[in-house]
């Protein structure tokens, strides 16, 4: 979904249900897959984030923002044999617009998982996992022509 809730507001999110269930598998015993959940998959994940605008359409302007993204528990692999836990990571913005010499530059600073959150991001299929990215500083200057 995505909607402008006033003038200076506007929301972003989705949800995802999905039971990815492995439906073909030729091995037996231990190793048999067949009716397992696909590894990596979580089975509820989403996202929501709110963007404020001080001066939505004006050539001059502040916007802040700030949202979460969470993913439910998932397989560590296809034979189901152990979990990811499911985690939720937190980002905020800030960016500032103006003109300078008559061309418009955008800067903007972003904070990827504010709460330096500690989580497993994905799974090399049963040897290893995967920590997702401590808290991160994100830059960006847009000049455009």
């Amino acid at each position: 979904m995505a909607g402008q809730i006033t003038d200076n507001i506007s929301l972003f999110g989705s949800y995802t249900y999905d039971d990815a269930i492995i439906i073909a598998d030729n091995a037996t015993g231990a190793g048999a897959v067949l009716g397992k959940r696909w590894a990596g998959v979580p089975r509820h994940s989403g996202n929501l984030w709110a963007k404020y605008d001080t001066a939505p359409g004006q050539s001059e302007g502040w916007a802040f923002g700030a949202g979460f993204y969470a993913n439910g528990e998932r397989q560590g692999n296809n034979t189901n044999s152990f979990q990811l836990p499911g985690y939720v990571r937190v980002d905020t913005m800030i960016g500032y617009r103006t003109v300078l010499a008559g061309i418009p530059v955008e800067a903007q600073l972003n904070v990827k998982n504010i709460n330096d959150a500690r989580y497993f991001e994905a799974t090399g299929g049963g040897i290893y996992s995967y920590y997702g990215a401590p808290r991160t500083f994100v830059g960006s200057l847009k000049l455009k022509f």
